[in-house]
Formats: C-alpha cells, sequence, structure tokens
C-alpha cells in the first residue's frame, strides 16, 4: 500500500469512526451482541496525540491513535479507543499496551487523576488471528511469570467473526455484511450484482481490506453510490498488468535473497549486481 493510500486510509477510517452514533453501534455490536452498553450521548472526541516527551534524553517519542473518544456518564469518566490492523501481528499485545501507557502518562502529566483506558483493534485481514492476545503470550522466555496472575490482554474485533445482524446502523451493517463477503469469497464481480454502496463506506471498504486500486477508482468516480460489481469488474482488468509486475518483483526478491545467502552480499550489494533502479529499492527493501 502506498503512502498516499495509508495515509488517506488513516483519514477515512478516522471520519467514518469519528461519529459518535457509528462508534457506539460498532462497538455495541461488537463487543456486547447489539446491546446498548455504551450510549452516543457520553461520547466526546478525545485527542490522538500521544506524544510522549523524554526531559532527561531530550527526546520526543510519538504516538497517535486511530480513534479516540472519551466517555463520560454518572459512573465516571474513561477514555475509548479504536485502532485499525489489516495484518496479523505476533507482537500487538506490546504495541496496543505502548499506546495504553503513553495516555496514561499522559494524564499524569495532568495530576493524579487518572481514568481507566480501554483500546480494541479492528482485525480485517483474510488470515487467522492464531497469535496471541496477551502479553504473556508474546514473551519468549516463561521464567518467573508462570505462578504470575499479573497479565495484560487486548481486544481483538475479528471482521471475519462479526454477526451482521448485530448492528442498528445501517452502514455498519453493510461494512460487516460485506466485508466478510469479500474475505471469504473473494473480489468476484458476479457475487455484487446489483449492489451499490455510499461512497464514505465504499472507499472505507476498499481500504480497509487493502485494495489500492479500488480506493483510487472511487476517488475518479464522483458518485454518491458506487457499483460494486463494476468496481471489481475494473479491478480485475488492473490486476492482470499487476500480477506481472508483481511476478516480476517476486523473482528479484527470491536473487536478492540467494546473493545475500550465497555470496554473503549486502542490500545494496546485491541490488547494484541486479542493476535495481535507486526509485524502487526502499519498496523492495521492504517487502524482504
Amino acid at each position: 500500500m502506498s503512502n498516499e493510500t495509508k495515509l488517506k486510509k488513516d483519514i477515512v477510517f478516522k471520519d467514518y469512526f469519528g461519529n459518535p452514533v457509528i462508534f457506539t453501534d460498532f462497538l455495541n455490536g461488537s463487543l456486547y451482541d447489539g446491546n446498548h452498553h455504551y450510549h452516543e450521548q457520553f461520547f466526546e472526541t478525545d485527542d490522538t496525540d500521544m506524544s510522549l516527551v523524554d526531559i532527561d534524553k531530550l527526546e520526543t517519542y510519538e504516538r497517535r491513535r486511530d480513534v479516540a473518544f472519551r466517555y463520560k456518564n454518572n459512573q465516571g469518566v474513561s477514555f475509548i479507543c479504536l485502532e485499525n490492523q489489516s495484518d496479523v501481528d505476533e507482537v500487538m499485545p506490546v504495541r496496543i499496551l505502548v499506546y495504553d501507557a503513553f495516555r496514561y502518562n499522559k494524564q499524569l502529566q495532568r495530576g493524579n487523576d487518572i481514568h481507566y483506558v480501554k483500546t480494541v483493534t479492528f482485525y480485517c485481514g483474510d488470515r487467522g488471528w492464531k497469535h496471541p492476545l496477551n502479553l504473556r503470550g508474546v514473551l519468549r522466555s516463561h521464567q518467573d511469570i508462570n505462578n504470575e496472575n499479573n497479565d495484560w490482554e487486548m481486544i481483538l474485533i475479528d471482521l471475519k467473526k462479526l454477526n451482521k445482524d448485530y448492528y442498528k446502523v445501517e452502514s455498519n451493517y453493510l461494512l460487516v455484511k460485506y466485508g466478510k463477503m469479500i474475505l471469504k469469497y473473494g473480489k468476484d464481480p458476479k457475487l455484487f450484482k446489483g449492489i451499490s454502496l455510499p461512497r464514505q463506506l465504499f472507499i472505507l471498504l476498499a481500504l480497509l481490506l487493502g485494495t489500492d486500486e479500488i480506493f483510487h477508482y472511487a476517488k475518479e468516480i464522483k458518485k454518491e453510490e458506487i457499483n460494486m460489481c463494476e468496481s471489481l469488474e475494473y479491478l480485475l482488468s488492473t490486476g492482470r498488468a499487476e500480477g506481472r509486475i508483481e511476478g516480476k518483483r517476486e523473482t528479484l526478491i527470491v536473487n536478492i535473497k540467494s546473493l545475500m545467502k550465497n555470496a554473503n552480499y549486502s542490500i545494496k550489494q546485491a541490488m547494484d549486481t541486479l542493476e535495481i533502479p535507486i526509485n524502487e529499492r526502499d519498496e523492495i527493501k521492504a517487502l524482504l
């Protein structure tokens, strides 16, 4: 996914889930079987900037939430955050723990009035999440912790496991319904014949499922609703050309790894030998 698309993805994700009505319905449908655990009138937007300044080292550590809300009712205050994840990450519990720690630290900087921080990870990948959800499962060594009760667990919402009937907001219902269909059956245009989605929802779905081509297609189509069948047919037509490009990249990666292993070349030496253009090297490095 290009840097431009990643930036747009963050903006689209924030724009969609930054709506308290949508956010509330999504949490209730995903975590509480559609029951009214949260109520939208108690949500207000919170600061997504979790940057931390280390006074001793004079360094700034930047962390930024995808979506962050403050929830305040007669029982108190809590901070509810939503993070988007497209790929399986075996150390995700640690990453979320760091996010939460930064939010707690921000509260400490303002005094001793500390409130609960809850982060939910929305996973939209096609692979099953088979890695641990808790800190204990991530640790490489279990020395000294086998008898410890102190642990930390992340909250994961897996798109593939959601029930569309638990959502009362139509866009959330459609997001889950068609997101699951694409993950399960692929992007076959015939499955989506006659189906159109609101523009914002269509773009969000394309970005969450990692489809750059559909995202750029949707940006150019200035319609309030976008036909899914037509867009997927467009994806197929561009995919044939993309497939040839990807095949070439896979061959390059195999050759680079072979030179690094058998000839003890550095990445730069291998790329120089294979005469890979400078402007393509960063993208290929990311795939190694």
